[in-house]
């Protein structure tokens, strides 16, 4: 998402209504040239600010785990705060990229099958989950190291097209140069003969 300096962009999540979900998300600031603290992320619900990210962070995740259902908003800022009367905005516009996703709750352990197998088998079952939410935070990280890619790929061309440009120009002015010169001195000495 491109944010103009002094604005930003707000999604809204909507969640299952008829029972609690989780809600996994991160952002990543893809302009690594730029200082990221205008940036800031927030996830609302309502008025009340459920996650706020940290300040000069370029990168981030969140987990809301056993939310109720219902719309979340979730703005992505550049230069804006709400909670502060100093804007932070540098007239510069910036790339962030982020990923937000709606799931199940954690599972829970159900009161008749309490005991130490089940707690164990809940236990594997959760760092299943944790996994499961690290890889997809790892594939969103990779999808944004390969945007930045393309940009610098795209700098990278432009550059190259410019130096060609600019060396072959440099080259037919050393040539053109080189036989004037050779042009000169040959009609100097062929003056000098005559004398």
């Amino acid at each position: 998402t491109m944010l103009p300096s002094g604005e930003g962009q707000c999604y809204i999540v909507r969640t299952p209504s008829h029972t609690k979900s989780s809600i996994h998300g991160n952002y990543d600031c893809l302009d690594d040239e730029l200082d990221p603290s205008p940036v800031s992320v927030v996830l609302y619900s309502d008025d009340m600010v459920l996650w706020h990210n940290e300040l000069a962070e370029p990168e981030g995740s969140f987990v809301l785990q056993d939310v109720e259902g219902g719309e979340y908003t979730f703005c992505l800022q550049n230069g804006v705060d709400e909670e502060e009367s100093a804007s932070r905005a540098d007239g510069r516009v910036r790339h962030v990229g982020f990923t937000v996703r709606v799931g199940l709750p954690s599972r829970a352990l159900p009161q008749q099958l309490e005991g130490p197998d089940e707690q164990e088998r809940l236990q594997f079952l959760s760092l299943s989950e944790q996994l499961l939410e690290n890889l997809m935070n790892l594939q969103d990280h990779q999808a944004y190291l390969a945007d930045r890619e393309f940009a610098y790929r795209n700098v990278m061309d432009k550059t190259l097209k410019r130096v060609v440009a600019f060396t072959s120009m440099e080259a037919f002015v050393l040539i053109v140069v080189a036989s004037a010169q050779v042009l000169y001195l040959r009609r100097f000495f062929e003056q000098r003969r005559y004398l």
